[in-house]
């Protein structure tokens, strides 16, 4: 028998002693278990989702202007806007161009992904926009 049926059932007997004041200590104490109960499965999501967030975190390789994700052995997933993943911490795939350059659709930025310098202006900022 758990925590709320036990509530539940000595709620029962209290109604039948007929006492109020312990019907209604009982009842908040329900509530209260139910709000824990409520709060833990939310902590325990919030958890999982730090837990993933941390796995994709650590899984993420700089290069090339992008983020890349190890898949073990020499494969790699990528290019990952790291416009996206730097600001709101989303993995967004990028689209390769035959220029040299990905695109990221979510955010409109684009970034040279061949490790090459492109044009006299080019050098101290990595993302172009639009």
């Amino acid at each position: 028998m758990g925590l709320i049926e036990t509530l539940t059932d000595a709620a029962k007997l209290a109604q039948k002693l007929d006492n109020i004041e312990l019907v209604k200590t009982i009842l908040g104490l329900q509530q209260q278990c139910y709000e824990l109960i409520f709060e833990n499965k939310n902590l325990r999501e919030e958890t999982e989702k730090a837990k993933e967030a941390l796995r994709t975190k650590e899984s993420l390789v700089f290069r090339n202007n992008a983020y890349w994700i190890n898949g073990g052995a020499d494969a790699a997933a990528g290019p990952i806007c790291s416009t996206c993943w730097d600001a709101n911490g989303v993995v967004v795939r990028m689209h390769s161009a035959v220029t040299g350059f990905a695109h990221c659709k979510n955010c409109d930025t684009n970034v040279p992904i061949d490790g090459r310098v492109r044009g006299s202006g080019y050098g101290s900022s990595s993302v172009i926009r639009g």
